[in-house]
C-alpha cells in the first residue's frame, strides 16, 4: 500500500501555504521570487555552490537588472562552498548586496570560540510582504528530505524585514534603507516573527517553547532532525509525560550527523521510561523542526531541539496561534507517524555498547552539537 504523501495535507487558507518537501519549498520560492517586484532578501544558512544554488543566482542576477533589490546574506561556514564563487563577484557588479555573517579567516579558523554564533535561519523576504520560512535550506543534496516549510502572507513579514535590518546593521555594519510598497499588506492573525539573538542566551523561541509544554493540557508533539536537549526542556518534557500529557516526537532514523544520532540515541530510555512515544522517521532525513502543543500553539522554522540552536545561533522561527495552521500541522505529522516506526526500551537496551559509550560521551560535547 501506498504511503501518504509529505505534501498531502491541504491548507484551508490562501494567505499562507506549508510545504514539506524541500523541492516543493525551492519552486514556490523560485516563483515568487520571479514575481518580485520591490525587494529580494535571503538569510539561508547553507546555500550551496550547486545546480540549485546557481539557479537562484541567475534568477537573482536577472531581477537585479529589473531594478528588483537584492540582498543576500549567508553563514561564512553553511555555505562555506560559495563563499568564492565568480558568480558573487558578478552579482556585486549589478548592485547586489552579499554579506556573510561572522566570518571565518585565517587564525580565527583555529579557535573554536570564534566559530560561533551562526545564523542557522533560513528565511526568503519578498517585497517586504512575502514571507518564507522553515527549516529548507539551498542544497540539492536535501531534495528529498522531509522538512517543514511555510510561506504566509501580511504583517510578520514585516516583522522579518525589521529584524533583517536589525542585523544587517548590528552584525555586518550596514544601514539599510527599505523601500516599501505603496499598498497594505494582507494581515493575518495568528502568525509572529521570533528569532534568538545570536551570541546570547537570549532565546525568545526557546523560552516560548518551554512556557507552551509546561502549560499543555493533551498533547505535546516535536519533530526535530537532532534531539540533543538542555537539562531544562529534557526534564520538563518526561515531567509532562509522568502527568499523563501525551508526548510525541519524531526523529529521523538517521540523520546527515551520525554523532549527533548516537548523542541523541542516550537521550531515549529515559524518556521511554518517562512515558515519552519516541518515533524513528524511515523514508528519509527527518529536517522538520516544529512543535506543538495541544491544538492551538505550534512553532516552526529554523530552531533544532540542540544545544547549538537553543542557546548558541541566530535562529528564525514562526510562533503560530493560527488554529487552521496548528490543525494542519497536526494532520501532517498524524500522516508521518504511519512512516515511522515506534523506538521500544528492549530495542534501547540493545544498543551496542560502543555505541552507547560514544553517545554519552558525545554530551559533554553537546555545545557543539
Amino acid at each position: 500500500m501506498a504511503l501518504p504523501s509529505p505534501s498531502a495535507v491541504k491548507e484551508p487558507d490562501p494567505r499562507w501555504r506549508l510545504y514539506h518537501r524541500s523541492q516543493d519549498a525551492w519552486q514556490a520560492m523560485e516563483a515568487d521570487c520571479a514575481a518580485a517586484r520591490i525587494s529580494i532578501e535571503c538569510e539561508m544558512y547553507i546555500f550551496e555552490n550547486d545546480a540549485l544554488g546557481r539557479r537562484f543566482l541567475r534568477l537573482f542576477w536577472r531581477k537585479a537588472g529589473e531594478g528588483v533589490a537584492v540582498r543576500l546574506l549567508f553563514d561564512s561556514i553553511g555555505s562555506w562552498n560559495i563563499r568564492r564563487s565568480l558568480r558573487l563577484k558578478v552579482l556585486r557588479r549589478r548592485g547586489v548586496s552579499v554579506a556573510f555573517f561572522n566570518p571565518v579567516n585565517g587564525w580565527r579558523a583555529l579557535r573554536p570560540a570564534s566559530l560561533l554564533p551562526r545564523t542557522h535561519a533560513k528565511v526568503m523576504l519578498i517585497d517586504s510582504r512575502l514571507l518564507h520560512i522553515g527549516g529548507v535550506c539551498i542544497d540539492g543534496r536535501m531534495r528529498r528530505w522531509r522538512d517543514t516549510h511555510i510561506r504566509v502572507l501580511g504583517k510578520v513579514a514585516a516583522e522579518a524585514a525589521a529584524s533583517l535590518d536589525h542585523l544587517w546593521r548590528r552584525f555586518i555594519g550596514i544601514p539599510v534603507s527599505r523601500p516599501v510598497e505603496n499598498r497594505e499588506p494582507l494581515r493575518p492573525e495568528g502568525f509572529r516573527f521570533a528569532t534568538s539573538l545570536a551570541g546570547t542566551r537570549k532565546n525568545l523561541i526557546y523560552r516560548e517553547v518551554v512556557r507552551h509544554v509546561r502549560g499543555a493540557k493533551v498533547r505535546v508533539r516535536l519533530m526535530t532532525p537532532y534531539f540533543i536537549p538542555g537539562r531544562m526542556l529534557f526534564r520538563l518534557i518526561k515531567q509532562q509525560a509522568r502527568r499523563g500529557i501525551q508526548v510525541e516526537l519524531i526523529v529521523s532514523e538517521a540523520s546527515d550527523v551520525r554523532l549527533a544520532d548516537w548523542v541523541a540515541l542516550s537521550y531515549f530510555p529515559s524518556l521511554v521510561r518517562a512515558g515519552v512515544h519516541v518515533y524513528r522517521y524511515l523514508p528519509s532525513v527527518m529536517h522538520a523542526k516544529v512543535v506543538m502543543v495541544d491544538d492551538d500553539w505550534a512553532t516552526l522554522g529554523s530552531m533544532n531541539l540542540d544545544h547549538l540552536s537553543l542557546f548558541r545561533n541566530r535562529e528564525a522561527n514562526l510562533l503560530i496561534t493560527d488554529r487552521a495552521a496548528v490543525g494542519t500541522l497536526n494532520a501532517q505529522f498524524d500522516a508521518d507517524l504511519a512512516q515511522c516506526r515506534l523506538a521500544t526500551a528492549r530495542e534501547l537496551l540493545a544498543v551496542p555498547p560502543l555505541q552507547r559509550l560514544v553517545g554519552r560521551i558525545g554530551r559533554g560535547f553537546k555545545g557543539f552539537l
